[in-house]
């Protein structure tokens, strides 16, 4: 067997059946075709690298084989530099056109003619209300349930969600006179509901989406389980004849915590890099601690994605005192303006997939989450943290060595976990 004939481990964008190891998911995905057979409105969300692309793409496709269903998919995230709204909903319909031409879903649409359908995406072209209007006429042409995955929902500059949430809404309290989509999944790191807009541009001011209550369920794509993390191990093993000792997939979920990107990622370090495809390696628990530290040290485009939150005054806010043991107070706000804003920064902070919360205390989501936010604010702490972790056992030169050492033993015990 080459290299070339087998599947890999995908870090890195949506898992391909045909080219990457994957899990079904089943639990979620019968979530998602219940939810499509009852003609619901709801979110998929999950932090980066946790799999939502890759459901969505799978539900797509299992929805287009019952015969029942129309599924699309349409991804929003090269309209997050389009400030104008109808200019956006022209790309949101023609995205939606390009969808027919994907597998299984020409055969759904057998009864709807191409240039039909061009002719409703282009009448529809910069008319701020084109998309609604698109999806009821398209909606019209099909016997068929439309069901259709927003990728990236959360990602359109405010005034562009706020027409296309609008424009949804609209179309959905109006479908028992005018057909409209059945069933929309939002995919993203946060609900649409919990994302913010200012007012106005200069104003610090800011309103929520609150207004829109079409949704009716939110689930999360989970993390993977051990027993989950040692099936997708198996499937190469299975494929190449390289063994994964049980210990190896045990300490990989320890590191991961079985967040599927990282899972993914140590898997690929140590088959690509540490052992260059040689199938006949076994791979044993210390080349995982291997592959761990290279993936830390080394900090591909996913780690990065995450740490890029560690610019967020809001994040530092919550990491400061979790790394510190100190106790959380407001940065420059009143206890009013704190008390109102914690619940929503928290909310961000959870939806990051840095951190996981345990009953009531916050914790880096995993160890390997740990070690380089742990290592990034000590590398430049004057400049990153704030007054909170000015060095309290120093006074006048001097080392005030009971403060000090209780201050390392609060750390300590902090991080021993890990």
């Amino acid at each position: 067997m080459t290299i070339a004939e087998t599947k890999r481990f995908n870090a890195s964008g949506p898992c391909l059946s045909r080219d990457h190891y994957a899990l079904p998911r089943h639990s979620i995905l019968r979530e998602i075709m219940d939810l499509a057979d009852r003609k619901r409105y709801f979110v998929l969300k999950g932090p980066p690298r946790s799999g939502k692309t890759t459901l969505a793409l799978a539900a797509r496709d299992e929805l287009n084989k019952t015969g029942k269903h129309l599924a699309l998919y349409c991804d929003l995230d090269s309209l997050r530099s389009v400030p104008d709204p109808g200019e956006a909903m022209s790309a949101v319909a023609a995205n939606l056109l390009r969808d027919f031409d994907s597998a299984g879903v020409e055969t759904a649409t057998k009864d709807v003619e191409k240039d039909a359908l061009a002719k409703l995406s282009s009448k529809s072209a910069r008319e701020v209300a084109g998309l609604r209007v698109f999806l009821t006429e398209l909606s019209a042409k099909l016997s068929n349930n439309l069901v259709i995955f927003f990728d990236n929902a959360d990602c359109l500059p405010g005034p562009v969600l706020m027409t296309f949430l609008l424009q949804l809404k609209t179309g959905r309290e109006n479908g028992r006179q005018n057909p409209f989509p059945g069933s929309v999944a939002f995919v993203g790191r946060r609900s649409v509901q919990d994302l913010k807009l200012k007012t106005r541009p200069e104003s610090a001011l800011t309103s929520s989406f609150r207004f829109f209550d079409v949704i009716s369920e939110v689930l999360t794509a989970a993390d993977f389980t051990p027993t989950e993390t040692r099936t997708l191990y198996s499937q190469h093993a299975k494929a190449t004849g390289q063994v994964f000792k049980k210990a190896a997939a045990r300490k990989a979920w320890r590191w991961t915590e079985g967040q599927p990107g990282l899972i993914n990622a140590l898997a690929r370090e140590v088959v690509e890099n540490i052992l260059s495809f040689d199938y006949g390696e076994v791979v044993t628990a210390s080349l995982v601690d291997k592959a761990a530290d290279n993936v830390m040290k080394r900090r591909d485009a996913h780690m990065n994605s995450l740490l890029a939150n560690l610019k967020d005054p809001a994040m530092l806010s919550f990491l400061e005192p979790m790394f510190s043991a100190a106790e959380k107070k407001p940065r420059g706000r009143t206890d009013l303006e704190n008390a109102l804003s914690f619940h929503d920064d928290l909310r961000s902070i959870l939806d990051s997939g840095l951190v996981k919360q345990d009953r009531v205390s916050l914790r880096p989501a995993n160890p390997i989450h740990a070690t380089v936010i742990a290592r990034i604010l000590n590398k430049d702490a004057k400049s990153m943290l704030s007054t909170s972790f000015v060095a309290k056992w120093l006074d006048d030169k001097t080392i005030d060595a009971n403060v000090a050492l209780k201050g390392f033993r609060r750390f300590f015990e902090h991080v021993r976990r890990w």
